[in-house]
C-alpha cells in the first residue's frame, strides 16, 4: 500500500486529528515505537516499518487514545490502566471487523430508518401471498375508524 493512499487527516470528536507515517518511530527513551498518540498537538504517528496489519490495529489504538482522552475516565495518574485497557480491546475490536465482514458492512452502512426485513417476514409474504405494507396499512385504517379497538370499562 501507498503512504498516499492511507488517511492523512481523520476527525475524532471535536478534534482534526493529523497522521503522520514515519520510519524507525522511538519514544524519549529511545525505545522502538509502533505509533504514537499526542492529544496536545492533535498528531498520532505511525510506524510503517511494520506489516499492514500491525499498521492497521495501531491506528485503531491510538484513535482509542483520543477517544478517551476527554471523558475523565483515566486520570493522568491513570494512564497506564488506559495504555492496559486500549491493548487489549484495540486487537479485539479490529478482529471482531475484519473477521466479520457482514457486521463491518453494516455498521458502516447508511440508516435504514429501521426498516428491516428478516427471513421469517420474506418466508410469511411467500406463504401467505400477502404484502406485509398491506396487512400494516389495514391495521392503521382499523384502528383509525374503531374497527380494531376495544374500550377496556
Amino acid at each position: 500500500m501507498e503512504i498516499k493512499d492511507l488517511p492523512k487527516k481523520i476527525k475524532i470528536g471535536y478534534f482534526t486529528v493529523k497522521i503522520n507515517y514515519v520510519h524507525d518511530l522511538h519514544d524519549e527513551n529511545g525505545n522502538l515505537l509502533i505509533g504514537l498518540s499526542t492529544i496536545d498537538t492533535a498528531t498520532i504517528d505511525i510506524n510503517i516499518d511494520f506489516p499492514d496489519q500491525i499498521i492497521k490495529e495501531t491506528l485503531l489504538h491510538e484513535i482509542m487514545h483520543f477517544l478517551l482522552s476527554d471523558t475523565a475516565l483515566f486520570p493522568e495518574e491513570m494512564v497506564n490502566l488506559e495504555e492496559e485497557v486500549i491493548r487489549v480491546l484495540s486487537p479485539k475490536t479490529m478482529a471482531v471487523l475484519t473477521i466479520n465482514k457482514k457486521l463491518t458492512k453494516f455498521l458502516l452502512s447508511k440508516n435504514t430508518g429501521g426498516k428491516y426485513v428478516t427471513k421469517e417476514d420474506r418466508k410469511d409474504t411467500k406463504e401467505n401471498g400477502d404484502n406485509t405494507k398491506n396487512k400494516e396499512r389495514e391495521g392503521i385504517n382499523k384502528e383509525e375508524s374503531g374497527e380494531g379497538s376495544q374500550e377496556r370499562s
